[in-house]
């Protein structure tokens, strides 16, 4: 619209001094009838010349207004961003480096996209979402896999990275209102970020939000409550256009709820978060232990590993203190 006004002014204006120009060249007036041919041309341009200027100030005024509107902006992303910084700190006791290579892989299940690489890694996987068409994923993953450090990884680099074009934002699925996803999404930007309701009610209108949903299995009412969610998901933005959506859970819970009502996140790409074989386990012991003595105590546990490789199944080997 401010482009749009900018460039009718310029036309408005400059069509003004070419009619004036050629009513004085072409009109054929003799010497005698100059002036009152030049005064009939100035009665003529000047209200196209007062509109185009007229329509060249008002552009300059919405450009001001933009750039004002802009400050507060950044400031509600900037909160988003904080917050997600110092709650990933808090996982990783503040050393980023403490996170071990975790991996996951893509599984050839139904209502998957066929979309996406075969496998991806915890520190690339801004890049994996990158690759999806929908943008949409789920990621399966056992206790203490990952799966909420992942979240918030993702999160924390799409809003250094893409904001204010993306604007991600995570939402523990324990805290779930039975209320379209839109208006969750809108609500919990305003009561958890302090986002003015109608700056949220926007970005969600206009499509800037992923909703990075952690933790299915810890939806309030069982095994409906995380029907309701999926259901919620698959009406993202209506039934006929899907919006962009992550979706976090333990693959037990996901899996029956596949078997039981035939249906998962529609348009998604699934991935299974690996646990980490002993040798990486070793790499991680020796690169993380801070002395000789915590090294040793932790090779214990790594033996144990190469005898009873179940010890590190089923995600009991997590990238940091237990993060689901």
């Amino acid at each position: 619209m401010k482009r749009r006004s900018g460039r009718i002014g310029a036309v408005l204006l400059v069509g003004a001094v070419v009619g004036y120009t050629c009513w004085w060249a072409f009109i054929g007036v003799g010497p005698g009838d100059l002036g009152a041919s030049a005064a009939i041309a100035n009665i003529v341009a000047l209200p196209v010349a007062v509109a185009g200027l007229g329509l060249m100030v008002l552009q300059w005024l919405f450009s001001a207004m933009s750039g004002r509107e802009a400050v507060p902006i950044a400031r509600h992303v900037a909160a988003v961003l904080d917050y997600h910084r110092s709650q990933r700190a808090q996982l990783l006791e503040g050393d980023a480096s403490a996170v071990a290579p975790v991996a996951f892989e893509r599984e050839l299940v139904q209502y998957r996209a066929d979309e996406g690489g075969a496998s991806g890694t915890f520190s690339g996987v801004l890049e994996y979402v990158d690759t999806l068409r929908t943008g949409r994923l789920v990621v399966l993953g056992g206790a203490g896999a990952g799966k909420t450090l992942l979240s918030f990884e993702l999160v924390v680099r799409l809003l250094s990275e893409r904001a204010p074009e993306v604007i991600a934002v995570r939402l523990p699925l324990s805290t779930w209102r039975r209320q379209p996803l839109a208006q969750w999404v809108a609500s919990f930007l305003a009561d958890r970020y302090g986002v003015p309701r109608d700056v949220a009610d926007q970005w969600v209108t206009e499509r800037r939000v992923l909703p990075v949903l952690d933790g299915l299995d810890e939806t309030p009412g069982g095994r409906a409550g995380q029907a309701e969610v999926v259901e919620a998901v698959n009406n993202y933005y209506g039934s006929n256009t899907f919006g962009r959506v992550v979706l976090t859970s333990r693959p037990e819970d996901y899996d029956d709820l596949v078997r039981s009502s035939a249906t998962g996140v529609l348009d998604a790409t699934v991935v299974r978060i690996q646990p980490l074989d002993v040798e990486r386990i070793r790499e991680y012991v020796e690169r993380r232990s801070r002395s000789t003595e915590e090294e040793l105590r932790w090779l214990r546990v790594v033996a144990r590993a190469e005898a009873e490789p179940a010890v590190c199944s089923h995600g009991r080997c997590p990238p940091r203190g237990g993060s689901a």
